[in-house]
């Protein structure tokens, strides 16, 4: 069983986040992941190996620089997920309903991004 998402991430203020990307939507999705399953989300982040996702930055405006990935306000930047067992699928629904019900912000210090659902066009 497979499920993909995107994800908009708008950011309310400029960031730079740790990472390139990857590290920076692997964080994100376990944080979405712990507001309906912190265990599972606990779960997942300790496991070494394979997980049952993948997370991606799949378009928008940022930059790399010195590690960090860095985010200006204003912009909106898309996270694709990748749901690779029937668990994960299972998670990922219960994520896209919350994110329905009320957007999710996200704060780090002073810096915020709002994060929604977003229907991605099939390719």
């Amino acid at each position: 069983m497979l499920l993909q998402l995107t994800i908009p991430i708008h950011l309310e203020d400029t960031t730079a986040v740790y990472g390139r990307g990857g590290e920076a939507t692997y964080g994100l999705w376990l944080h979405l992941v712990k507001h309906i399953a912190p265990e599972v989300a606990q779960r997942w982040h300790d496991a070494r190996g394979e997980k049952p996702f993948t997370t991606v930055i799949a378009g928008g405006e940022f930059r790399c620089e010195h590690g960090r990935m860095h985010l200006d306000a204003g912009n909106t930047i898309y996270m694709r997920v990748t749901a690779l067992s029937k668990h994960a699928v299972e998670v990922a629904c219960q994520v896209i309903m919350l994110l329905h019900e009320v957007p999710i912000q996200i704060t780090c210090s002073t810096n915020c991004a709002t994060v929604g659902l977003h229907n991605a066009p099939h390719r």
